[in-house]
């Protein structure tokens, strides 16, 4: 039986990701991969951010640990990111 797996992509971690799309070395790198590479991590432990806790996900919460490391790489490379986007707004949780 062929089963399909469907990847979620979970807020807000997904939205703080792809604000860093084309940033760093490569304009084509996707931003989980400039994460990747910034923070020293694999690119599939940032996309895990963006996964439900039932597929080993984070559930859309970046780890506190790198918001500090992220906000600084956002103010070097001019990507608008405000501290509150690391938090679920209730519009967007339901």
């Amino acid at each position: 039986m062929n089963v399909m797996v469907r990847m979620s992509k979970l807020e807000p971690a997904y939205s703080v990701i792809r604000k860093f799309d084309g940033k760093g070395d490569d304009a084509k790198k996707r931003g989980s991969a400039v994460l990747a590479e910034r923070l020293g991590l694999t690119r599939s432990a940032i996309t895990k951010w963006t996964l439900p806790v039932e597929q080993s996900g984070t559930g859309g919460y970046i780890p506190h640990r790198y918001y500090q490391e992220i906000l600084a790489f956002a103010k070097e490379t001019d990507v608008e990111l405000d501290p509150a986007e690391f938090v679920v707004r209730p519009e967007v949780a339901a």
